[in-house]
């Protein structure tokens, strides 16, 4: 796996992360108050986030969207 910081958003960056997305790597990003960790919507994504993140139990994992389609 490739590690590689961004620190500004262009579309260099947009197009990293995209392809990243769809190899099914996970991406550490952080916001204004948390880190997050992103995968895929896909089994694939959520295999590679269970690997990483183990047993949940019943906690579910938050998915946003852009937008319904």
């Amino acid at each position: 796996m490739k590690n590689k910081q961004f620190f500004w958003k262009d579309s260099q960056t947009d197009t990293f992360l995209s392809e990243a997305l769809l190899r099914n790597e996970l991406i550490v990003s952080t916001t204004d108050t948390v880190c997050g960790l992103l995968a895929n919507t896909s089994l694939e994504g959520f295999n590679a986030l269970h690997t990483v993140k183990g047993d949940r139990g019943d906690k579910p994992y938050l998915v946003i969207v852009s937008g319904l389609e």
